[in-house]
């Protein structure tokens, strides 16, 4: 299933001002996603993060690939629980980073989901630019709803 800007906001429930994917495909059996994000070489943020070499912050690498991962975690907890829960974990690392130099650079971020018991997704996540094939981050996030959620009691 492919989704554009306005279902991603939609289903993330997230302002676009704070929205780091541009599209996203899910898998028909919603055990993996892929997204996609374009740092543009006039994004405000190389005029702003570290000013003499500028480099894209990890910290929105990490939530491009939260944000992907929880279209996938979504779709499976939304049935079963009436929060959206909660990031309990976040395990990256992050190999090459993303400078002024080398942008605009298309970034595509890879998602599968590797369990889901009791309230607990784990996925494992990597990013990679689509310019050059290169693998800027890879880990693992772990996301969690309580069970005070389910919508069975």
């Amino acid at each position: 299933m492919d989704l554009l800007k306005k279902k991603i906001i939609k289903k993330l429930d997230i302002d676009e001002r704070f929205l780091f994917i541009d599209k996203a495909k899910i898998s028909k059996n919603k055990k993996s996603a892929t997204g996609f994000y374009k740092v543009k070489k006039n994004n405000w943020v190389f005029s702003s993060h570290l000013k003499s070499n500028p480099v894209y912050p990890g910290i929105f690498l990490i939530e491009s690939m939260c944000q992907t991962a929880m279209l996938v975690i979504y779709d499976t907890i939304l049935k079963v629980y009436s929060n959206r829960g909660v990031l309990r974990s976040v395990d990256i690392d992050f190999i090459n980073p993303i400078d002024y130099k080398n942008a605009p650079i298309n970034l595509k971020i890879e998602v599968k989901k590797l369990s889901y018991k009791r309230g607990v997704s784990i996925c494992s996540i990597k990013l990679k630019s689509i310019n050059n094939n290169k693998l800027i981050s890879e880990g693992k996030i772990t996301h969690f709803v309580s069970y005070k959620y389910s919508k069975k009691i």
